[in-house]
Formats: structure tokens, sequence, C-alpha cells
């Protein structure tokens, strides 16, 4: 199959001469300029504004027509150049074959385009061994990352961390807010129902007496953002009388406060999960989330291994 290419073709002209049988000849136009190309080359040359295709060996054709559709076109420069033959032909490529209609033989035809080729293989050289680009990885940082806390806890109440969500919705109670308390090393938690923000104070103080009389010993320290429900001067003087640690949280880091953020989620997809299951309005979040809790408590936790949180009272 010699060098072929697509070609951009105008519409008929008016006849220009008369052929043996007294027909007029078509003549189309083609707005490349001419050249010769070695019949050796096997390749497809393209042009993507193109109209018909041409080739100048009836060889590279798998369906010949007896008649052509056009007796010559005529290229850039203003020479005619004939057809002799008109065929379709398959265009072979690495992934399907790409079937061509109507393509025109002809003996010359234009040049200076693009070969379509078999694809060669790549060297080894250009390819990129598979291995983390750190200077990229940085490069697209607008902050530095988060390390993982490694912090290490060998008791119940070493580190209480805590949180608190609002509800879109007020429950029939009257509740907007609630505070949960989360226990480091055992992962089970304690929430609390408010009215307003400002409760959050007489909850730890109902959850501290708690912890003192049922389990006989007293908070290590406390994790939670810098809310003022938490930042303020009357739990800074009762945690420094008792020897419990104030763990803040940055400004405006959520993250350094996610184990109890991840909880609040977890929590209110379990109230959502819950309330659609019941067919209840989200007006019972109150219920729906003190059952979440409860099956949190009594369900295993990857958090510690898939042990069960519930601490015996």
């Amino acid at each position: 199959m010699g060098s072929a290419h697509i070609m951009t073709t105008a519409q008929p002209t008016q006849p220009e001469s008369s052929g043996p049988t007294g027909q007029p000849a078509i003549l189309l136009t083609a707005f490349t300029t001419g050249t010769l190309h070695d019949p050796t080359i096997v390749a497809w040359n393209m042009d993507t504004g193109a109209s018909s295709h041409l080739n100048n060996s009836v060889n590279s054709l798998n369906a010949v027509f007896n008649t052509c559709m056009y007796p010559s076109i005529s290229v850039g420069d203003g020479h005619s150049i004939p057809v002799t033959n008109t065929g379709h032909s398959i265009l072979l490529t690495p992934t399907k074959s790409l079937h061509l209609n109507n393509v025109l033989i002809t003996f010359i035809f234009t040049g200076d385009l693009y070969p379509v080729t078999a694809p060669s293989p790549i060297p080894h050289v250009f390819l990129k061994p598979p291995v983390l680009c750190h200077a990229c990885q940085l490069g697209k940082h607008v902050r530095l990352p988060f390390v993982r806390s490694d912090t290490v806890v060998t008791s119940c109440f070493d580190i209480i961390h805590t949180d608190v969500s609002t509800s879109p919705i007020p429950s029939l109670s009257g509740y907007i807010y609630y505070v949960l308390f989360l226990d480091h090393y055992s992962q089970f938690v304690w929430v609390y129902p408010l009215i307003n923000k400002s409760d959050v104070m007489s909850r730890f103080m109902l959850f501290r007496n708690f912890v003192r009389t049922q389990f006989k010993c007293e908070i290590k320290s406390f994790q939670c953002d810098h809310g003022g429900e938490f930042d303020n001067r009357y739990l800074h003087t009762l945690f420094a009388e008792n020897e419990i640690l104030f763990r803040f949280s940055c400004p405006h880091t959520s993250q350094q406060n996610g184990k109890s953020e991840r909880m609040v989620r977890t929590i209110n997809n379990l109230i959502r999960t819950l309330l659609f299951q019941a067919n209840l309005p989200p007006t019972f979040w109150v219920e729906a989330y003190n059952m979440a809790t409860h099956l949190l408590n009594i369900l295993p936790s990857t958090a510690i291994a898939h042990d069960i949180p519930y601490i015996e009272g």
C-alpha cells in the first residue's frame, strides 16, 4: 500500500470538459499543494479538514468500484489530477479497524501532512519509575500535614475528649445541642442534651461526679477546642485545684480534636439512620441519639481492636 492521505475538497464545480460519452466531467478542488511520495512507504497522512480520501495504489482498496465518483480533482497549485478508481479501504489501528469509504485513487497527492503509522515501543529510559515524587507532593501542600497522635494511655479517664454538636431542628423537648464525653482508653461515650450552650458546665459537673462516684477516680486530662463553653475562668480554676490537665487544640484546627469530631459525625449518621428506619420526624433526634450512643457502647469498636467499649459501673 502506497502513501496516502485524507484530503479536503470543495463542492463540485461547473463542468469544464466533456468525457468520451458526452457527460460533463466534474472537477473537485483540493486546497493543499501537490507533491510526490515514495510508494513503498506504508503510511496514511491525515488532514483534519478533509472530505475525501486519496491513495495512489489500487491495491490499498479492499473493495473496488468499476466507475469513478469524480474523473479528476485539482490541487492548490491549479493542476488537475486524474482519478482512476474508487473504492473502500481499511486502516488498521492498535485498537480497532477504521473503515475508509469512497477512497479516490490518484497518481499524485498532497504532502506535508502528519503520517499515521503503527505506534513504536516507548524506550524505557523515558518512563518514570513507579515511585512517589516527594517534591511534587510538597509543592501542592498549602500547609504542613498533621502527624498521627502517638498518645499512649493505660487506663480509663486518662484523657476525656469532648465536643458540642448543634442540631438544625429543635427536639420535641426543646433541646438544640448535645455535649459528648469520650474516654480515650475504652472508647466509651457519654452524651447529654442541652437547651443552651451555657449548660455545658453543669453537664460536665454531672459527668465528673458520676466518674468519681461510680469509678472512684478522677479525670486526669481533658481534651477540647477553644470554644467559650470550655475555655473559661471557672473550668481553669477547677482543673488547677484538682490537678486536671487542660488540653486545648490550636485555634481553627479541628484536626487536633479529631477523636471527638469523628465521634460526633458517627453519632449524627446513626441518628439519621435510626430516624429513617423508624419513619420518625427529625424532632425525635434526642431519642435517636440516646439509642445511637447505647449501640456504640455495646458493639465492638475498631479503635480498641474490636473490643467492646462497655464499662462496668
